[in-house]
């Protein structure tokens, strides 16, 4: 069943009329939620055409337009390649260097660095997926 937005409202509106109003923002997910009642979706007599769920339909929207997640990824990926870059150059003067005190100084460095790294790594593959 076909939905129309109620921008307005900050609401979606169904074919028979009922509201599906804003019920969470996901900040993490840069997703907003809207939901139906669920007692009125349940007593829906098209309802088999617009949601299975016994917890009333569900419209997800996302906070971002397309090509502003699609530039924040861009400086995701720019950032991930940065830092890789970072701990590669890292790890080879660890190997270079010898002595056991400038092992370990550089080690700190690259301690956070992959820390983020993996970080980065985790939502710039996390996003994609979504």
């Amino acid at each position: 069943a076909l939905l129309v937005i109620r921008r307005e409202h900050d609401a979606w509106e169904c074919p028979t009329g009922q509201r599906l109003d804003r019920s969470e923002t996901d900040h993490q997910q840069r997703l907003v939620r809207y939901r139906a009642p669920s007692h009125a979706c349940n007593a829906c007599g098209i309802k088999v055409h617009c949601t299975d769920s016994e917890e009333g339909r569900l419209v997800e929207r996302p906070l971002d337009s397309w090509l502003q997640s699609e530039i924040r990824r861009f400086h995701r990926g720019i950032s991930l390649a940065l830092l890789l870059l970072a701990a590669l150059l890292l790890f080879l003067e660890i190997v270079h260097f010898n002595r056991a005190r400038d092992q370990l100084v550089l080690a700190a460095f690259l301690a956070p660095v992959g820390g983020l790294g993996v970080r980065l790594a985790s939502e710039f593959w996390e996003r994609k997926n979504c």
